[in-house]
């Protein structure tokens, strides 16, 4: 019979935070903004404050429904937006480097339209 390691058992965060502070046999681990933790959960929200029109709100619960949560339809809306933004630039950045490359892109193409047969 093979048991459950305590890496693989699945914890609260309660219980997470518990163990971080009590045992210190457990290492410890630096976090990319410097916070020292020993686990991460990518889920993890963080309450904050947004002021918004009274008209943004009405569309909102008209777009979203009265009973949606507007927490995630404004997460998956600020998602979205940043995806857009990285797409535009992804493609502002790609428009230069051909933009740069034009004019031998085209002798290119002017070339090989040369060979191609009429019919």
């Amino acid at each position: 019979m093979s048991t459950i390691s305590e890496a693989t058992t699945p914890e609260s965060t309660s219980e997470r935070s518990r163990h971080a502070s009590e045992d210190p046999a457990r290492p410890e681990r630096i976090c990319p903004k410097g916070t020292r933790q020993w686990w991460y959960d990518r889920g993890m929200r963080v309450k904050t404050s947004v002021s918004l029109t009274r008209e943004l709100l009405a569309e909102i619960g008209q777009v979203a429904g009265r009973d949606a949560n507007r927490s995630e339809f404004l997460e998956k809306a600020a998602w979205d937006r940043i995806a857009l933004l990285r797409r535009r630039r992804r493609e502002a950045r790609d428009r230069r480097i051909l933009d740069r490359r034009a004019r031998a892109l085209n002798s290119e193409a002017l070339d090989v339209l040369q060979y191609q047969a009429d019919w």
